[in-house]
């Protein structure tokens, strides 16, 4: 299939935190699914949305509860699979 027509992948949930926006992502392995996260932040440049892994000392703080959603949302997944 050319690239072109490939679907893109997408995370399964994300979490925002100001303008700081954590991906969760899941992997699919013989072993069960496993999960990762991708932290990003947004910013609007020639008024198109764009994303950055580059953060400011202002950043920092929605970096951390972005953080801290991601894990919350992931502890819940795995209550819910262990139910």
């Amino acid at each position: 299939m050319p690239k072109s027509e490939t679907k893109r992948s997408r995370p399964i949930h994300e979490v925002k935190a100001g303008m700081v926006k954590a991906a969760i992502w899941a992997n699919d392995t013989t072993r069960g699914t496993r999960y990762s996260v991708t932290i990003a932040r947004l910013y609007k440049a020639d008024g198109e949305w764009k994303t950055t892994q580059s953060f400011n000392p202002r950043d920092l703080a929605d970096v951390v509860r972005a953080s801290v959603l991601a894990e919350l949302w992931l502890q819940e997944q795995h209550r819910e699979a262990a139910a």
